[in-house]
């Protein structure tokens, strides 16, 4: 199952593709996704931009703020006489421009009257600089419509990244095992984590995987206090977390 509810039909052997079979699921991927943004603050600017560059079918932009003096230092997309305009209006026009075989579209809504069919149509959600509430609703409501979905926020020099591509279709390449060496030669045991150099054109065995994600409000309130919790949080949370969450 993919994000969306596409995916190419591809041949494979014991669950394995080839490199050119991988690289023509990538592409199949790529060019029949469709994303929605909601947000054109600074970091919602930069994802658009990388969006765009990488080719997607459509992407669809949202936003209710209007033009502040603060855009316009921070979104690239502004010109300095928009001011007082729609963010995602007055954007429109970079946007296209960044490339011309995406097909770029206006929701003339937000988040609070956008509704499930609507969004079944994407492929990708992306929420930049919501509020907490609303990203929590809309990422039990992408789960369960199977779409894509990112979340993130950027406060001064602070910000976070939430992703939530729950039983997408991933491809990774197959891990190598290599055969350890003892006195008299190879002597049968296999360590896949040894390390060698990599020859990248030769890696041309690939495998599905699907993975499981917690959602936003699992992952933004996990209790550290339990005492199995409490080593593994001197070395997995950051020194932002806390103050991120109190924001």
């Amino acid at each position: 199952m993919s994000i969306g509810g596409h995916e190419p039909t591809l041949t494979c052997t014991e669950g394995h593709l080839s490199k050119a079979e991988a690289e023509r699921f990538e592409l199949f991927m790529l060019h029949s996704a469709s994303g929605l943004l909601c947000g054109l603050s600074g970091v919602g600017a930069e994802i658009v931009k990388n969006l765009m560059l990488c080719g997607l079918r459509s992407l669809t932009l949202m936003d209710k703020e209007l033009v502040s003096k603060d855009d316009i230092d921070s979104n690239f997309l502004l010109e300095s006489g928009s001011i007082g305009q729609n963010r995602a209006k007055a954007s429109y026009e970079k946007v296209q421009a960044l490339n011309p075989m995406v097909r770029v579209e206006l929701a003339e809504f937000d988040l609070k009257s956008m509704d499930l069919d609507f969004v079944s149509r994407f492929t990708l959600v992306v929420l930049c600089d919501q509020l907490y509430d609303d990203i929590v609703l809309w990422n039990e409501r992408c789960r369960k419509l199977n779409v894509g979905f990112i979340a993130c926020g950027v406060f001064g020099w602070m910000g976070y990244s939430f992703y939530d591509f729950n039983n997408h279709l991933f491809l990774s390449a197959v891990e190598k095992k290599q055969e350890a060496m003892g006195e008299e030669g190879a002597i049968g045991i296999s360590y896949p984590n040894v390390l060698e150099a990599v020859d990248i054109d030769s890696e041309d065995n690939f495998e599905k995987k699907v993975l499981q994600y917690p959602c936003f409000n699992d992952a933004f309130n996990v209790d550290w206090s339990k005492k199995q919790l409490i080593r593994k949080s001197r070395r997995l949370i950051p020194s932002s977390y806390f103050p991120l969450k109190g924001m």
